[in-house]
């Protein structure tokens, strides 16, 4: 594993980082809809995209003069939706033809039927970065030799603003972070498997839980903190959604009262959306003035720096997935410089789990010797926020 000063080394590099701005006045409309500048003193400088029908999606791309590699690098958008519940598919498309659809990589936003789980909302701008470890490859494309960049928009009676968009340079190396949600009792056993690694992990800990029946007690929790480096972070049992202004401000300082009492002060100040539920409108003001960080339960890898420290994505470990699946993820990660945030629940003795949060135990441990093996730089949540916040 890389020493202490070595990870330091390497997370300086991000000063060095160059961004590379294109205007969306480069873009052509390709299909059908309209795409223009908005009209209005306060839309100076905004590109819109108007799609009407369902079965015409929207397609507008630049082509470059000279050809770009987005090997190692990132693409940062900032964009506003008219109606989120009209949006059918919106991706970053990036093609190394000159012409035609032939070799190409397309990454996806995520969007579910869940409004509140969904990273964009309704009327709200947002800045996405869109990680090439997430690509996906149709054909041959060569990242190294990207000719031309759009973007598809499928939906109805629907408008697209955009304000922003950047080439950015990523690290070069990843970061994973284990994070557990909950503090369910067998997160003890998770951070002692991992305590033979030295892997720190997070826990997003429910206070009014602790020491309930299957829930972490306190020595437990004590025990993961001083014995294993653990970052004892901000969680809820119930969605914020479901609460009131006050009611929520209440019960965020019960949980940071509760946390600061166990001396963990700077890592309570990490939260994790119960159920992934959040909104930009009404509950991420609070959460931006309580919180340096929140995390979501889904939406794959991140980039460094996040485009949002209270947008946080994750990649949702599920049973499904092998140690050696995780571990081709994280390589990806490694080539892309992307951060891995793992999002586990439980971990079960069941070897092939019905329960979509389970993890079974055996093949955790199978993880981390891989992991380990691989020399992948392992950080918690407050561990990466500190390198790259300024």
């Amino acid at each position: 594993m890389r020493t202490t000063m070595a990870i330091i080394f390497h997370l300086f590099f991000l000063v060095t980082l160059q961004a590379q701005e294109i205007s969306f006045a480069e873009f052509k409309n390709k299909w059908s809809g309209r795409f223009e500048k908005a009209e209005g003193e306060s839309l100076k400088d905004i590109y819109r995209v108007k799609v009407s029908d369902l079965h015409e999606p929207s397609y507008i791309e630049k082509v470059f003069t000279e050809e770009v590699s987005f090997n190692q690098k990132f693409v940062r958008v900032k964009f506003k939706v008219s109606n989120l519940a009209n949006l059918t598919g919106i991706e970053l498309r990036l093609s190394s033809d000159d012409s035609g659809y032939d070799n190409f990589v397309s990454i996806p936003v995520p969007l579910f039927t869940d409004i509140d789980f969904n990273t964009v909302q309704t009327n709200s701008w947002i800045t996405y970065t869109f990680t090439m470890g997430e690509a996906i490859s149709h054909g041959a494309p060569n990242l190294d030799k990207i000719k031309r960049i759009g973007f598809y928009i499928g939906g109805k009676e629907l408008e697209i603003d955009f304000s922003l968009i950047e080439i950015v340079e990523s690290i070069n190396h990843s970061i994973v972070s284990f994070t557990f949600d909950d503090g369910y009792d067998d997160h003890i056993l998770a951070a002692r498997i991992m305590g033979e690694y030295n892997f720190p992990g997070t826990a997003y800990l429910m206070p009014r839980q602790v020491n309930k029946k299957n829930y972490l007690t306190t020595d437990n929790i004590i025990e993961m903190k001083e014995k294993f480096g653990w970052d004892l972070s901000s969680h809820h049992k119930i969605p914020i959604l479901d609460f009131t202004y006050s009611e929520l401000d209440n019960e965020l300082n019960y949980t940071l009262g509760y946390l600061n009492a166990l001396g963990s002060e700077e890592e309570a100040l990490h939260f994790a959306y119960p159920l992934g539920k959040q909104s930009r409108e009404t509950t991420l003001p609070l959460i931006k003035r309580t919180f340096h960080s929140a995390r979501l339960a889904g939406g794959g890898a991140e980039t460094l720096p996040p485009a949002d420290w209270h947008m946080l994505r994750t990649l949702n470990v599920i049973p499904a997935l092998s140690p050696q699946d995780l571990i081709e993820r994280i390589r990806k990660a490694e080539k892309q410089g992307e951060w891995l945030i793992l999002m586990f629940h439980y971990l079960t003795d069941e070897e092939n789990p019905t329960n979509p949060l389970a993890y079974n135990t055996k093949k955790f441990q199978e993880f981390c010797q891989l992991l380990y093996s691989e020399g992948s730089l392992v950080l918690t949540v407050n561990q990466v926020y500190k390198a790259f916040e300024k």
